[in-house]
């Protein structure tokens, strides 16, 4: 889901627009080589059977090392709040495997331009921008081996996810470090996306306003559930 979907997943507002969305993009699709090809459960049946308190983890340490105060001052409230409303919350410290996963999605997007070469003809490097030709041009003498074991990372972060939501349920964290910023030329840090992107395991953002600090004028931040 979140190769497809990009690094914050499905953006939503409530949980039932949540389980709407993932009721829709759910299942096979022939187009996307990365779907699955499963019976897709009706989430909203789902949720009204196992309405009960759910268990949530937060993963400390490593995200809230990077956040800013006011994003992970959010985060903690969040999970305070679920805690008031009768969910069972438990503190993760931060896995191994986060602090060594941030270049593998650079890598894999890396080998796939580099394999550009055999499908495109040679003038299409020149429509790319200068960062993607240079991994264009390299294509012609890089066979794009690295992906191999970004990808056996990706199924060690997949199994490491399993340790801790095992314990709990959904993992929470913040979608990025801070704020949106003011750059409307950039989405921002997306380096807290990194595992999950890397894994392909589904993601769901929820959006909120920042009320204090630096970015008080009503810039927006999100909390990611895994």
């Amino acid at each position: 889901m979140s190769w497809s979907l990009d690094h914050v997943g499905i953006l939503v507002r409530t949980v039932d627009d949540a389980a709407l969305m993932l009721q829709v993009m759910s299942g096979e699709d022939k187009n996307d080589p990365g779907s699955a090809n499963e019976v897709v459960p009706n989430f909203a049946e789902q949720m009204a059977e196992h309405n009960r308190p759910p268990r949530i983890g937060i993963v400390s340490q490593y995200y809230q090392e990077k956040s800013t105060g006011e994003v992970w001052d959010h985060t903690q409230s969040v999970a305070n709040k679920l805690a008031d409303a009768g969910a069972g919350v438990c503190q993760f410290g931060s896995a191994g495997q986060f602090r060594v996963v941030s270049q593998c999605p650079a890598n894999c997007d890396e080998c796939r331009m580099r394999c550009l070469p055999r499908a495109f003809p040679c003038h299409a490097g020149s429509q790319l921008r200068p960062k993607s030709q240079g991994w264009y041009g390299d294509g012609y003498v890089d066979s794009g081996d690295g992906l191999s074991p970004s990808y056996a990372i990706a199924q060690t972060i997949q199994r490491g996810y399993g340790s801790v939501s095992g314990a709990s349920g959904p993992v929470i964290t913040p979608t990025t470090p801070s704020p949106a910023p003011k750059d409307r030329n950039t989405t921002g840090d997306a380096s807290f996306q990194v595992p999950w992107t890397s894994s392909g395991l589904p993601t769901v953002t929820i959006p909120f306003r920042v009320k204090r600090g630096w970015a008080a004028n009503g810039r927006s931040a999100g909390w990611l559930a895994i």
